[in-house]
């Protein structure tokens, strides 16, 4: 059998259709755009190949440049683009377990949707990547943060978002997005994320309803396991949790993340391969985003972050770090300097 091909939740790719049609886009250019037909585009279930959408947005950045298009969807759509995603959402008590249920539940969005939430002494949020960004130029990173941004807002409150980043550089003027977030995000960032303060995790949600949070829940698991290709198996839910909890103890060998499976090294080579990665790239994304972490903290020397990510020098460390982001640990620490 051959590769699965990526696949998204075809409820974004109905209403990113609907908004090029709202921008002026005529049916048959997108069909001709994507190779698939108009009745395709306008099945709401339940899935659609993961690269259609990234070239709707291609179609629309070409008839509306200069213009933050995913912003503009975002502030349209409403949470039912989410589905069950979107209702379990505001059931839940407070923004520590909102971030939780994202990370658990992303992969029903986009099989190819990565998410990572992060919790530090000042600082927490989640941090989000999808390979289409590459392809749609940070539309869909916009549209996915903007939403993400708003539901946050409407359960906890208009000052919960303490900074937004994206990788990209701004697709409209700035006016744009200090219209829709309140401030203007940080550009060139190393990833997408939206930051909050760490005391607000535990900000309550004054409309959660908890006795509908284990149903809908259970109803997100039935679907995951009903569609395998869709999200990852048990197994690999506890292969990250392996992956974080060495990084949070400094191991990033593949021998210590198989110690932590208990398993041999041929075995987890094998639990990775499944997932589309290998030990290596697992603990290499995971050191990237620990050293993002340690770089936060500025009573951390270059020197002593490189030790606890396990580099002998520091000048090891800085040549990694390079290849990770573009971008040396100096110059990522001044920016975050300068928007703090």
């Amino acid at each position: 059998m051959g590769e699965a091909r990526p696949r998204m939740m075809a409820r974004l790719g109905v209403a990113t259709t609907l908004f090029a049609l709202s921008k002026g886009v005529p049916m048959e250019t997108l069909t001709a755009a994507t190779g698939v037909s108009a009745e395709a585009l306008l099945e709401a279930d339940p899935w659609l190949p993961g690269d259609l959408v990234a070239r709707i947005w291609q179609v629309i950045r070409t008839r509306c440049p200069n213009d933050a298009v995913g912003l503009r969807m975002a502030s349209m759509v409403p949470r039912s683009i989410l589905g069950e995603f979107g209702e379990l959402s505001s059931t839940l008590p407070d923004l520590r377990s909102l971030t939780r249920f994202a990370a658990r539940n992303h992969a029903l969005l986009s099989d190819e949707l990565e998410l990572e939430v992060f919790e530090g002494p000042h600082e927490s949020g989640i941090r989000m990547y999808h390979p289409m960004d590459e392809l749609d130029g940070g539309c869909g990173a916009e549209l996915g943060v903007g939403v993400a941004a708003q539901l946050a807002t409407g359960l906890f409150g208009a000052d919960v978002i303490r900074r937004v980043e994206f990788r990209h550089h701004p697709l409209g003027p700035e006016s744009q997005y200090a219209e829709f977030f309140g401030q203007v995000p940080l550009f060139g960032a190393p990833t997408n994320a939206l930051i909050v303060l760490s005391s607000d995790l535990d900000r309550p949600n004054p409309h959660a309803r908890p006795e509908l949070h284990l149903f809908v829940q259970q109803r997100l698991d039935a679907l995951r396991a009903e569609r395998q290709t869709v999200g990852p198996p048990e197994r690999a839910i506890d292969l990250q949790e392996a992956v974080a909890f060495n990084a949070a103890h400094g191991d990033f060998t593949a021998r210590g993340l198989a110690r932590r499976l208990g398993v041999s090294e041929r075995s987890l080579q094998r639990m990775a391969s499944q997932e589309g990665s290998s030990p290596r790239k697992l603990m290499s994304d995971a050191r990237r985003a620990h050293a993002l972490r340690l770089l936060q903290d500025a009573g951390l020397s270059m020197d002593q972050i490189a030790e606890q990510l396990g580099y002998a020098t520091e000048r090891s460390f800085r040549r990694a770090f390079e290849r990770w982001v573009g971008k040396t640990p100096a110059q990522v620490r001044r920016e975050r300097a300068r928007q703090s």
